[in-house]
């Protein structure tokens, strides 16, 4: 993706109607998911680094249950659903 430039980040979804119509849209985004994902995590470890927060907001665990989240999601995408078991 053109690290560590990247690309213009892009959000589209769609929309199906009653007679089973897609239709995309898009919404405008501002800013770069790269820099501000990487400066808030950053800014995270550091302030529980210095004591001034006891854990960071994106621990450990929270990286796993995210991972569980999507892994249901492929899981559920092969099947009809799925629970997420944690």
């Amino acid at each position: 993706m053109n690290y560590p430039a990247g690309v213009d980040d892009t959000f589209e979804y769609i929309i199906k109607d009653e007679m089973n119509n897609n239709e995309w849209q898009q919404v405008e985004l501002e800013g770069s998911w790269f820099p501000d994902a990487f400066i808030g995590s950053m800014n995270e470890l550091m302030l529980a680094a210095t004591g001034n927060k006891t854990k960071p907001d994106n621990s450990v665990q929270d990286a796993l249950y995210t991972m569980a989240c999507v892994e249901a999601a492929y899981e559920s995408d092969k099947r009809a659903s799925v629970g997420l078991g944690i």
